[in-house]
């Protein structure tokens, strides 16, 4: 099984890039993965932002057969114990798994009815920082989990 990340923007601050690092080291114990970071688009209106950084997502997707998975505050939130046995489902039907986080203005339509779950991380609000690291670190712990590895308690 391989993992891609197609997160639009860049992290920025030193602290959330300190972190994303150390989970992503984490998680390459358990899992082949690739990070792709998409350019926000810029001086267009919120809408078009919208329409272009999915349709970008989209466009930078594997090729082959792919399980997609977007983060957006519509979808279905998890547990860390529902992801673990999601994630031991996914990976035993699914050799290559994407997971999107979008822009500043979320993500289309279009992009959302493409994808085959949507993960709500928390009714809370989160800079995309922080909900890149919450992604790695809750990955990383349904492994563990799944592991029986004591990381989780």
């Amino acid at each position: 099984m391989k993992f891609t990340f197609l997160f639009v923007d860049k992290t920025r601050a030193q602290i959330w890039q300190d972190t994303e690092t150390e989970y992503q080291k984490r998680l390459s114990h358990f899992v082949k993965y690739n990070l792709k970071i998409i350019p926000p688009t810029k001086n267009k209106t919120q809408s078009e932002c919208i329409e272009l950084e999915s349709k970008n997502l989209l466009l930078s997707q594997p090729a082959g057969k792919n399980f997609l998975i977007t983060l957006d505050k519509s979808g279905q939130k998890l547990s860390s114990e529902e992801l673990a046995k999601k994630l031991n489902s996914w990976q035993t039907t699914h050799p290559q798994i994407t997971f999107i986080i979008g822009g500043a203005f979320g993500l289309s339509e279009e992009l959302l009815k493409k994808s085959d779950f949507i993960w709500s991380l928390s009714p809370l609000t989160f800079t995309h920082e922080m909900a890149r690291t919450i992604l790695f670190e809750q990955l990383y712990r349904a492994f563990t989990i799944n592991k029986g590895l004591p990381y989780h308690y």
